[in-house]
């Protein structure tokens, strides 16, 4: 699994079915990487402080640590820890990490030890000797952690993961493969019957005509994406769930009320939306704003450089810049 960046690219081919060959899903697991990842360089998240600001007491060192060993900041993190999950995810999710596949486990483990240094080099080479006892002491910790600090939060989390879903998917429907896909991420775009995304670790062609395509939003992914493609898994892409302020919404009420009375009601309204690319139509539909309305705040944010606007065929679609997005990392204050 890799992180989005750079300039190499990996190329999903759907090939002439299209939209037929996607599929979208949930992910207990993956979530829990990531919010790992947040743990590990919250300056880099603040969309999830809210819920950063819950957990921070009740953080499990030790379970953190032995999932530290394997999830590094930048680097590539085990697909054996996010398991495609056979039912609803949610805990049995989180439990498939004890049942791995051993010799997928030892791949991922390799990979990570090739990359390792020092104290994290050793650990590695330890769990590599002995397979089955990692699989326990990393299924444990696995466990530990999504009990501690993502299972209170689940169920807005899911809220949040399926209510994109069920957008994507209408929007799948009335606009069409490539504006869906031009839509999910600012490295992911659409060309010649594939799905293209940058990234800075290697170039990669991935026939999905006959297996499909599996696109996972991810509440705490924000703001990359990341993808798998390695067989025996399922080409995956993961990419940033829309309103992701919104699953904290302690966190998110406080946020909104001060931008309200930075910028005004819609204007507030408007940047909170805009964690994700919408077309000025779509600002409004979410803003619940005339199309009139919502072009007249994107054009005053724009002008302050708050948010940026890029037109894709006829659409025009807006987005927060760093400098919005600081802003609303801003008004949430600690």
């Amino acid at each position: 699994m890799t992180p989005g960046a750079g300039s190499s690219r990996v190329v999903f081919t759907l090939g002439p079915t299209g939209a037929a060959a996607i599929r979208f899903g949930a992910s207990a697991s993956f979530e829990l990487l990531r919010a790992v990842r947040v743990l590990q360089q919250p300056a880099r998240f603040p969309l999830q402080g809210g819920w950063l600001r819950q957990v921070r007491s009740a953080i499990p060192t030790e379970p953190l640590g032995v999932i530290g060993t394997l999830v590094q900041p930048g680097h590539y993190a085990p697909d054996f820890l996010t398991p495609l999950p056979d039912g609803p995810p949610g805990a049995d999710e989180i439990r498939a990490v004890s049942h791995a596949d051993l010799e997928e486990m030892q791949r991922d483990l390799l990979k990570c030890h090739s990359r390792a240094t020092g104290a994290r080099r050793t650990a590695l080479a330890v769990w590599l000797g002995d397979l089955h006892e990692a699989r326990q002491v990393i299924a444990r910790a696995w466990a530990e952690l999504w009990t501690a600090i993502l299972a209170p939060h689940w169920p807005a989390v899911e809220r949040a993961l399926l209510a994109d879903i069920t957008a994507r998917a209408e929007q799948l429907a009335r606009v069409g493969v490539a504006a869906t896909v031009e839509s999910l991420h600012e490295r992911v775009t659409w060309s010649d019957d594939a799905i293209v995304v940058a990234h800075d670790t290697w170039d990669e062609a991935v026939d999905c005509s006959t297996t499909g395509l599996l696109l996972v939003p991810s509440v705490f992914s924000w703001p990359g994406c990341s993808v798998i493609t390695e067989q025996p898994r399922l080409p995956t892409l993961y990419y940033p769930a829309r309103g992701v302020a919104h699953a904290w919404p302690t966190a998110f009420e406080a946020q909104s009320d001060a931008l309200k009375r930075l910028l005004g009601t819609g204007r507030a309204a408007v940047l909170l939306a805009l964690d994700r690319p919408l077309s000025t139509r779509e600002v409004a539909a979410s803003c619940a704003l005339a199309d009139g309305t919502a072009s007249h705040h994107t054009r005053l944010l724009r002008e302050a450089g708050l948010i940026w606007s890029d037109r894709v065929g006829k659409t025009v679609r807006h987005r927060r810049t760093a400098l919005g997005d600081a802003v609303v990392a801003g008004s949430i204050g600690d």
